[in-house]
């Protein structure tokens, strides 16, 4: 299935990726998409992580950026 096919390519990238960011910014991608979504704004994960509100939106958005990159979308 085509559609099956594409989530996986989706999925790898966003994992190839996230294994290649350090450490500080994983905890990032893990505390507002996977470990608690929905219940921390992003100014939430910069308190948790110790950075300003622009430094973790700056990150998120590389992270986005890096992933539309590993799937030729940008």
């Amino acid at each position: 299935d085509r559609r099956l096919k594409r989530l996986r390519e989706k999925a790898n990238a966003i994992l190839k990726v996230y294994d290649e960011m350090i450490d500080e910014k994983k905890k990032l991608v893990s505390l507002y998409y996977w470990e608690r979504p929905g219940e921390l704004t992003w100014d939430g994960v910069a308190k948790e992580l110790h950075i300003s509100r622009r430094t973790a939106l700056r990150w998120r958005e590389a992270f986005i950026y890096a992933v539309a990159e590993e799937l030729g979308e940008s």
